[in-house]
């Protein structure tokens, strides 16, 4: 290829950095404030779906028993509510910023999706919360059977867990990256180690000052 020809950068007159973090055309159709509309529906139906699936396995008068199926059915459906409120916070925030010119990044139809899988997600994560609270009273009492808690702390359980879906990812991450050997801080410190060169002596006076030596004094 003949170097004098002039590369798709010099024809366009933009200058590419290495490393640089893209700009998307935010004016573009893709990314509009109406998307608000599809994201608000999403944590609507969180709430909806989380209220009446609670209600319907946990506390409606047909369930004269609550069994195993419908105690997890009732903290999933919890977990969607934990998620469901957690996602109207990130919403409200995102949407003040976005109103009040704090921020230009408009929202896609990428975060519509982001928003379903985190309700959802809410939901496992509580159901999960309480499964773990449960094994470590287990574990805490020495209880070799299962513990018996009451309906209404579970369901407390798992609010909590979906609503903190975030932090108890946060504590998972860091918890891997402690027993892995510090994950990305150690890569990080082992490649700032690297980076140190040190330089050889150029002679034999600054060999003799490495060592803490002196040169004996000329008579």
């Amino acid at each position: 290829m003949d170097k004098s020809m002039p590369g798709d950068e010099e024809q366009s007159g933009e200058v590419v950095q290495p490393g640089a973090t893209p700009e998307f055309d935010q004016s573009s159709y893709q990314y509009s404030t109406y998307y608000y509309l599809p994201i608000s529906l999403v944590v609507l139906a969180g709430y909806l779906v989380g209220l009446y699936g609670w209600y319907r396995c946990g506390i409606a008068p047909e369930v004269i028993e609550l069994n195993d199926v419908n105690l997890y059915a009732a903290l999933f459906a919890l977990g969607l509510v934990g998620g469901a409120m957690s996602c109207s916070v990130f919403l409200a925030k995102d949407a003040n910023k976005v109103m009040y010119g704090e921020s230009t990044k408009l929202p896609n139809w990428v975060d519509v999706f982001g928003y379903l899988f985190q309700v959802i997600g809410g939901g496992f994560t509580g159901l999960a919360f309480y499964l773990v609270a449960k094994l470590g009273i287990d574990v805490a009492t020495g209880n070799t059977s299962a513990t018996d808690l009451t309906p209404e702390a579970g369901w407390l359980m798992a609010l909590a867990g979906g609503l903190a879906t975030n932090r108890i990812k946060e504590f998972i991450v860091n918890l891997v990256e402690t027993k892995t050997g510090g994950g990305k801080e150690a890569a990080g410190a082992a490649a700032a180690a690297g980076k140190v060169d040190k330089k050889p002596p150029v002679n034999g006076k600054d060999d003799a000052s490495a060592e803490g030596g002196q040169e004996p004094a000329e008579k």
